[in-house]
């Protein structure tokens, strides 16, 4: 167990093992999300984002975009 004061950490790759085995219960809205998480933190797990992007409303879009701006290290965006 790691002690650094992070309350929490994802095993990205488990995640998304679990994932293509459609092993998780979600909302398609969701999967979308995390599957765009997923294209963020594991190596060779593609995704359109215009195609992902498209089923998304408003506000999902938006926590989207954030979250890719702070990935591409452009947190002032992200805020």
């Amino acid at each position: 167990m790691i002690d650094d004061g992070i309350p929490f950490r994802v095993d990205w790759v488990k995640l998304g093992e679990a994932f293509v085995r459609g092993e998780l219960d979600a909302s398609a809205s969701r999967r979308t999300v995390l599957r765009i998480a997923l294209s963020l933190q594991v190596f060779g797990f593609a995704v359109n984002l215009g195609e992902a992007l498209t089923g998304l409303d408003r506000a999902t879009t938006d926590a989207v975009l954030r979250a890719i701006a702070a990935a591409a290290g452009h947190p002032a965006a992200a805020s």
